[in-house]
């Protein structure tokens, strides 16, 4: 049999063909060695074996690996359907290359989103798009420099923002948001800017440095963290300006030094948890003494908090991600929240968001004066905002809550969350979604310690059980409590699964998400800052990503590291979580996805799409106009 080598492939500059002297080949297994480099890589040996000799000597070497290994063999590294074409004979190179051809197309056609059929102008967006992330990712990998977008947000955070991809992403229909907390989903900017101006808000300095905020009638009287009105702080400073840029700076997570910083998931979490205890105006006296062990994969001495924890806050908002209870003292006051949230929706709709589904404990509101609201007066608050929003904005879609609990808190506590939830969602069934637990899954309880709490719905009816949509795989420990989370989360038969970063480790849970089409919420930025990723191109949904999987992008707790609503998080996806072949089509399958897989019903779904199509289009045609001018 001949192999013959025909082929004429440039070579790149960046690539040195191997120099074979075929002397030395002296045995058979030296011989096998060589025809199979040469023959796995013929597109380089054809552009380097330029002399006639060398050539010929290189069909008799394949000549001998064929005839000791046998045309079966090569039918092995191609695809069924190509070995089958070739008649179980061996190929030649063009033949080849066509299976390898079409095994690669089948392998793409898996990805989230290589299935849609592009219109003429989203193929030109598409190849804008595409242009700038092949030449990223190629002087990264070719001149051998840091991946820019796959570094800390920190650190990369300024540098995406310049690049035209993000632009371009900024202004897309990003279709639903579907894994937030209230309590971290209105910037920073807007709560310096606007609360801290108000009567009544006070500010003390921790002993660590952290700038304490609360809303008081008449300050405490605190000798360890001493209360003074921010506003006679910020009027006697040198610039309010300046003063408003230190009191942000003092606020967010963001810092110029994340590695020394948050050297470990639980310094992480330690600061983003201080992030709440500073928006509600509590110091925790409890911290933990054991933070000088600070290793990514020692969580451990999160544990001995835990029963102190139960009896802190006793509100039960979400504290985010899993922080400390809802921004306690400023939005637990009524007309703050009611402001507050409604700038939340203002931002999303300003990040071409269209609808959003949240997490919040909705425990009731107070007053300046201490009178507290009842749980009733929460749901209408952000019920009543939703909906004048809705109405004086016709191109956003609305929002919805869905009540959260803290794992830190006794069966009993969690039991009553239920019930409550419960009640909220009969009382109010077009705005109160269902029920979570929220808070670091790692070092806290994890679901089967409720088991007879999350359990009492479906004792109760089983006509309309309390819809579930669970925090489950936060975590990195394979085969511990935290991460059987995902077995709880699927037998309790829960709507969409938070985070699901340890799922891939499961393959028969992974199996039985796709099948059941549970979307999973992936918060990329979320993940790499609080510790379980540091390079986003190794996050654990990427191969999940490739084989088309029932996954949403989120943004989580934006607010904390001053991200935008939704469009860094969508950023990093498309740069780190897809590859570089995946273009347009992964952006806009994410967004049919968040509208896909809300909680929304079949009828607003429907007027949800249609909405979000024609935004879509008028997005791509703006986009080819203003960004192929650019790029040209």
């Amino acid at each position: 049999m001949k192999i013959n080598i025909k082929l004429k492939i440039p070579r790149r500059k960046s690539t040195k063909a191997a120099k074979y002297d075929v002397s030395q080949l002296k045995n058979e297994e030296l011989q096998k060695k060589y025809a199979v480099e040469k023959y796995q890589n013929v597109a380089i040996v054809s552009s380097a074996l330029l002399l006639t000799a060398a050539l010929t000597t290189t069909v008799i070497v394949l000549n001998v690996y064929h005839a000791k290994t046998g045309a079966k063999s090569a039918g092995a590294v191609s695809d069924s359907s190509a070995e089958q074409s070739s008649g179980g004979r061996g190929y030649n190179a063009e033949e080849y290359i066509a299976a390898r051809q079409r095994l690669l197309r089948k392998d793409q056609r898996r990805a989230l989103g290589a299935e849609l059929h592009l219109t003429e102008d989203e193929l030109l967006l598409n190849s804008i798009l595409l242009e700038e992330k092949k030449e990223i990712m190629e002087k990264s990998r070719l001149d051998r420099l840091l991946y820019t977008p796959a570094l800390s947000f920190f650190k990369s955070k300024p540098w995406m923002e310049n690049t035209t991809t993000f632009k371009i992403i900024k202004k897309m229909p990003k279709g639903a948001a579907l894994h937030l907390h209230t309590s971290a989903m209105t910037s920073l900017s807007w709560v310096v800017k606007n609360i801290t101006y108000r009567e009544n808000v006070y500010m003390c300095t921790d002993k660590d440095g952290f700038i304490l905020l609360a809303m008081f009638l008449h300050p405490p009287n605190d000798t360890e963290c001493p209360w003074v009105s921010v506003s006679k702080v910020r009027a006697s400073a040198s610039s309010e300006d300046l003063f408003d840029e230190k009191l942000q700076e003092n606020l967010s997570v963001l810092t110029p030094d994340p590695l020394t910083t948050y050297s470990g998931t639980n310094k992480a979490w330690d600061r983003f948890n201080k992030y709440f205890e500073q928006l509600e105006g509590h110091c925790n006296d409890d911290d933990d003494d054991d933070d000088d062990d600070d290793d990514d994969d020692d969580d451990d001495d999160d544990d001995d908090d835990d029963d102190d924890d139960e009896d802190e806050d006793e509100d039960d908002d979400d504290g985010g991600g899993g922080g400390g209870g809802l921004v306690g003292v400023l939005l637990d006051n009524a007309d703050v929240m009611r402001d507050y949230f409604r700038q939340g929706l203002q931002e999303f709709w300003e990040d071409n968001v269209q609808y959003i589904e949240w997490r919040s404990g909705l425990s009731g509101y107070m007053e300046v004066d201490g009178s507290i609201h009842d749980d009733i007066f929460a749901v209408e608050l952000h019920k009543n905002v939703s909906e004048k929003f809705v109405s004086e904005h016709p191109d956003f879609i609305g929002s919805k809550v869905i009540i959260s609990g803290a794992r830190f808190r006794p069966e009993k506590v969690i039991e009553e969350d239920v019930k409550r939830a419960m009640l909220m969602r009969r009382k109010f069934p077009d705005f109160v979604l269902g029920y979570d637990l929220v808070a670091q899954e790692d070092s806290l309880n994890p679901l089967l310690f409720y088991l007879d709490a999350l359990l009492y719905p479906t004792q109760q009816s089983l006509d309309d059980p309390l819809p579930y949509f669970f925090h489950a795989g936060e975590t990195k420990w394979e085969g511990t409590d935290v991460d059987e989370n995902l077995i709880d989360a699927l037998l309790l038969n829960t709507t969409r699964i938070g985070h699901g970063y340890a799922l891939a480790k499961h393959p028969e849970l992974a199996h039985l998400v796709k099948s059941r089409g549970i979307a999973v919420e992936v918060n990329p930025i979320s993940n790499q800052l609080l510790g379980l990723v540091s390079d986003l191109r190794n996050h654990a949904m990427v191969p999940l990503l490739a084989d088309d999987f029932p996954l949403v992008v989120s943004s989580d707790d934006p607010a904390a590291w001053e991200a935008l609503p939704l469009t860094h998080d969508f950023f990093v996806a498309f740069m780190d979580l897809s590859g570089q072949d995946m273009g347009l089509g992964f952006l806009k399958q994410l967004a049919i996805n968040s509208i896909k897989y809300s909680a929304l019903k079949t009828r607003e779904k429907e007027a949800a799409m249609t909405l979000w199509k024609s935004k879509w289009e008028k997005f791509v045609t703006e986009a080819v106009a203003e960004f192929s001018s650019s790029t040209s």
